[in-house]
């Protein structure tokens, strides 16, 4: 219940009266606002501040955080939040600018789209920087230059440069490798892994090949998913540009389910299709349980399918959301009592419209038109190609990126290790031709070899030597790079 006047009454009180405050702790004081900051920077107690956190507040904005730095730029430790978005990317400039004994800054949550280029310039003394939460995108080239000691916690971000999943697993040193296999050659990646899901006879295939532009969209009972089916399309944008779909078609049995799990990953965009003709609405459930734990903040659109076979789909659209609402609420509340606003960010991204679909054939169309002439229904048209194709470009231009992966620079290095590794799958290392073409297609720019070695391993009629040689030609840091790849 801390509020303005509750700090104004401590900090002008008879108990710290003719003594210096040495740390402010405000900590899950949602109430205060601006007058409190600009009271602790006008303070004859607080002129000796060293440490100040204003944490889980609604109400602060610039003006306040600019006050205190302004007035006390002497400080060592600075942390505070923010969940109304009042915040801008000006505090932190001010704070590199004035703030320049600071050992740890924290800045949970306040929108932060980017960081001054100067940051680690104008504060040497800098030990720790907590940025959970925010819009970063990208982090200035100088953290390279950063020391193994330096902590840096970057969660939550939609990091491009560098990839969120380096930064998280390897730190600086993981940034350091990324930024330089980037300099020797990289391509920036087109490709949004695109996830269907749903039970089974729910419409996902027929949907996929709906996005495909298949004139027959509609799949017979035996042309049913078997566990998994992979699947690329790709989609012409404005500009000559081309956003490339890796479909993973999966079946909706429940025995296929653990098997299909290692796919699901937070970087992908998930369809998840629920049949209209269900008479249970709460059966797709489980599907946002199994995305909660096996990709969580990953981006989920509800797609209600076969609307055309039931007399109120909006009814049925209406059961969805009340179910969707109820997952949401109770996520929301374990996430709460398990970690705050740590880790809201790992919470699914559904999306609030829910596209009800119907993928008619021309009988089925004929027959749905004559009821609803009968029963003085409106006209149902059927769901387009454009519709979906608008839906994911929509998803994969909004800003910050909902898919980081989407638009990351991938290192030459990298696409040759995945390469290698694709022969290795295809051919075996039995057919070591096949294998030194994929590792000569991918030498240049890279470090040479001993021309010998390769020879004599050419000349070995033990497959192992080839797979040996690919390794040291490739080095193991590409190998440990596609792992970065795939994890991320």
């Amino acid at each position: 219940q801390t509020n303005d006047s509750l700090v104004q009454h401590i900090l002008c009180g008879d108990k710290i009266k003719n003594k210096q405050v040495i740390n402010i702790k405000l900590w899950g004081c949602k109430n205060f606002t601006d007058a409190t900051a600009e009271l602790i920077a006008n303070s004859e107690q607080c002129k000796h501040v060293k440490e100040i956190y204003l944490t889980g507040n609604n109400n602060l904005t610039d003006k306040g955080i600019l006050a205190i730095v302004s007035s006390i730029p002497h400080l060592t430790s600075f942390g505070f939040d923010s969940s109304s978005n009042k915040l801008t990317d000006a505090c932190m400039e001010a704070i590199v600018r004035e703030c320049h004994d600071l050992k740890i800054l924290s800045a949970d949550g306040i929108g932060l789209t980017s960081l001054p280029d100067d940051i680690f310039a104008k504060l040497p003394k800098l030990k720790g920087l907590f940025l959970q939460n925010n819009k970063l995108t990208e982090l200035p080239t100088s953290i390279v230059k950063l020391t193994k000691e330096f902590h840096l916690a970057l969660d939550g971000n939609p990091l491009q440069d560098p990839p969120l999943a380096v930064a998280l697993r390897d730190g600086l040193k993981g940034i350091w490798r990324y930024r330089e296999d980037v300099k020797n050659g990289s391509e920036t990646s087109n490709t949004l892994k695109t996830v269907f899901v749903g039970d089974g006879e729910a419409g996902k295939t027929s949907l996929l090949n709906l996005i495909r532009g298949d004139e027959k969209p509609r799949t017979k009972e035996e042309e049913r998913t078997i566990h998994l089916d992979l699947v690329d399309i790709p989609i012409n944008l404005e500009g000559d540009r081309t956003l490339n779909l890796a479909c993973y078609d999966c079946g909706g049995q429940k025995q296929y389910a653990v098997g299909q799990t290692a796919f699901l990953t937070s970087s992908a965009l998930y369809f998840l299709c629920i049949n209209a003709e269900e008479p249970d609405m709460t059966k797709f459930v489980r599907f946002l349980v199994m995305l909660q734990a096996r990709a969580p903040g990953a981006v989920v659109q509800v797609v209600l399918t076969k609307i055309d076979r039931v007399d109120k789909p909006e009814v049925k659209r209406a059961e969805v959301q009340k179910e969707i609402k109820r997952f949401r609420k109770s996520c929301e509340s374990f996430e709460s009592s398990v970690g705050g606003r740590e880790r809201g960010h790992l919470l699914l991204h559904i999306q609030d419209e829910i596209i009800m679909t119907s993928i008619m054939t021309p009988t089925r169309k004929l027959i749905n038109d004559i009821k609803n002439v009968v029963y003085m229904r409106p006209q149902l048209i059927p769901t387009t190609r454009y519709k979906f194709i608008k839906v994911i470009t929509d998803l994969t231009t909004e800003r910050p990126p909902l898919f980081p992966t989407l638009g990351q620079k991938i290192p030459t290095s990298w696409l040759t290790c995945r390469d290698f590794l694709y022969k290795i799958r295809d051919t075996g290392c039995e057919n070591k031709d096949a294998l030194f073409e994929a590792v000569d297609e991918g030498r240049e720019g890279m470090s040479p070899v001993d021309d010998e070695s390769v020879k004599n391993s050419r000349d070995s009629d033990s497959p192992k030597y080839a797979f040996i040689v690919g390794k040291f030609h490739l080095a193991m840091s590409f190998i440990a790079a596609i792992w970065r790849v795939v994890s991320s």
